[in-house]
C-alpha cells in the first residue's frame, strides 16, 4: 500500500479502498460472464453498470449514474484508471478531507454521465427512438482528480495564489488559466483525450472530467 503514496493508511480506509475494490470486483464479474455466457447475468450487470439515455431520462435510474463508472469491462482500462487513482486519489482526500472529496466525486459522476450521454445524443443526428448504450464514465472522473490535483500544484504552489472565476485584477477563469504553462496539463490530459479520438473512447466524459476539475479550482 505504500507505493500508493498513502502516509498512514489508517486516514484512506473507506472511501479509497471501496472505490478501486468495485471497480476490480466488476470488471472480474464481467469477465465471469465472458468465461460462462450466462445472458441472465449479463443482462443484469448491462442494468446495473452501464448507463444509457433512455435508463436516465424514462426510467430515471440515477443509481446507474454512480455505477456505470466504476465499470470496466477491458483490463487495459481498469489497469490506466487504478493506476491513475492510485497516483492521483491519495493526494486530493489528502488536500481537500473527506466530506469534500466525497462531494467533488459525486458530482464529477454526475457531470461526467452528462457530458458522455449529451455529446453521444448530439452526434446521433437526434434520430427518433435513438438512445446510447452502455457509456461508462471511468476515465471522466479519473481525469478530474488528476487535472484538480495537477491545477492545485500549479497555480497554489508555483503562483501563491488561486483560481477563482474572476480574480481581484478582473482576470477571468479562462484567462487565467491561458496564461499557465499548459505542458504540465497536456502531459495529464492529451494522451487521453487524443486515444478518445484516435481509438473512440469515451471523449464526452474526459472532457466533464476537464469541466469539473477546473471549475472545482474555483470553488475550493
Amino acid at each position: 500500500m505504500r507505493a500508493w503514496g498513502l502516509v498512514n493508511i489508517s486516514q484512506y480506509i473507506g472511501i479509497l479502498e471501496v472505490l478501486v475494490g468495485t471497480m476490480i470486483i466488476v470488471h472480474l464479474l464481467w469477465q465471469f460472464v465472458r468465461l460462462t455466457g450466462s445472458l441472465r447475468l449479463e443482462m443484469s450487470l448491462v442494468e446495473t453498470f452501464t448507463t444509457s439515455y433512455n435508463q436516465i431520462v424514462h426510467k430515471y435510474q440515477i443509481a446507474t449514474v454512480f455505477m456505470s463508472q466504476l465499470s470496466h469491462v477491458s483490463l487495459v482500462h481498469l489497469a490506466f484508471n487504478v493506476y491513475g487513482f492510485a497516483n492521483y486519489a491519495p493526494l486530493v482526500y489528502q488536500e481537500i478531507g473527506h466530506s469534500r472529496f466525497v462531494v467533488f466525486v459525486g458530482a464529477t459522476m454526475v457531470l461526467v454521465v452528462g457530458t458522455s450521454v449529451g455529446l453521444a445524443w448530439a452526434m446521433s443526428g437526434h434520430r427518433v427512438g435513438w438512445k446510447l448504450e452502455r457509456v461508462s464514465g471511468a476515465s471522466g472522473w479519473i481525469m478530474a482528480l488528476r487535472l484538480f490535483s495537477l491545477l492545485e500544484k500549479i497555480i497554489v504552489f508555483k503562483h501563491g495564489t488561486k483560481l477563482q472565476w474572476w480574480n481581484k485584477n478582473n482576470v477571468g477563469v479562462m484567462q487565467q488559466l491561458m496564461r499557465m504553462d499548459w505542458g504540465e496539463v497536456w502531459a495529464i490530459v492529451g494522451p487521453q483525450l487524443v486515444m478518445d479520438v484516435i481509438v473512440g473512447g469515451n471523449l464526452g466524459a474526459d472532457v466533464g472530467g476537464i469541466v469539473a476539475a477546473v471549475a472545482y479550482c474555483c470553488l475550493i
